[in-house]
């Protein structure tokens, strides 16, 4: 229903005196591990387990999230789930989940596909002939998630 946005998942934090059990720790001292995503498709069935902590540009805004307490989205990455020989950039929105009483236990995310995400956004008819660049933080052809010129058998 909702082209681009391949789910909703948890990935559940841990530390080195806690481990999650088949997950390497990352750089910052904890880690996570995927432990959910729905819906629990071929692609999403590929990230469960992943430490997205292992990876810099994800790391950045999951720990942004954890210390501000606010959503947060990460720069372009190769999404897991990315499975297929065409290749889209993507994206990650997280969101901290604290319990109750303040544990943090983890973070609440949705991994965004760029082409099928904006081509949705941008491809109907009344941004005909419009040329639309959406990049992540710079301008530069590595940031890039969307072009309107680009076609998805060109996805990188």
């Amino acid at each position: 229903n909702y082209p681009g946005i391949l789910g909703i998942g948890f990935a559940e934090a841990g530390s080195r005196g806690r481990p999650i059990t088949g997950t390497r720790e990352s750089s910052a001292g904890i880690q996570s591990s995927i432990r959910y995503l729905e819906p629990l498709s071929r692609r999403n069935a590929a990230a469960i387990g992943f430490d997205m902590l292992t990876e810099a540009t994800r790391r950045e805004a999951m720990l942004r999230a954890w210390t501000t307490g606010l959503p947060a989205l990460s720069g372009r990455v190769r999404l897991v789930q990315e499975v297929d020989a065409v290749k889209q950039p993507g994206f990650l929105l997280y969101l901290p989940l604290r319990d109750v009483d303040g544990a943090f236990r983890g973070w609440i995310y949705s991994p965004l596909r760029g082409w099928d995400l904006f081509g949705t956004v941008f491809g109907r008819e009344e941004f005909e002939g419009v040329r639309i660049a959406v990049y992540d933080s710079v301008i530069a052809p590595e940031r890039l998630l969307y072009e309107t010129d680009e076609r998805p058998d060109e996805a990188r």
